[in-house]
């Protein structure tokens, strides 16, 4: 039997989102914090990359959406 070339007709379609939201968050912790210890931080505390005070966290959508919380600077 010889070699048959085969070419597959097959139609496809895909959506692809590609429009992630990234909230960056920003707080300043006022008093020292010594030995191991958990922070806790209420979310009227932080204020927004534009200086604007984040009286709550924003809902997240689910197609790849993600916080940047910076602490003292640090991510």
């Amino acid at each position: 039997m010889p070699l048959k070339i085969m070419k597959l007709a097959i139609a496809a379609t895909s959506v692809i989102n590609v429009n992630p939201l990234v909230t960056r968050l920003f707080y300043e912790v006022t008093a020292a914090s010594t030995g191991p210890t958990t922070l806790s931080i209420d979310p009227a505390s932080f204020f927004s990359d534009t200086g604007d005070p984040a009286t709550v966290l924003p809902v997240l959508s689910t197609e790849n959406s993600s916080y940047e919380v910076f602490i003292n600077g640090v991510l």
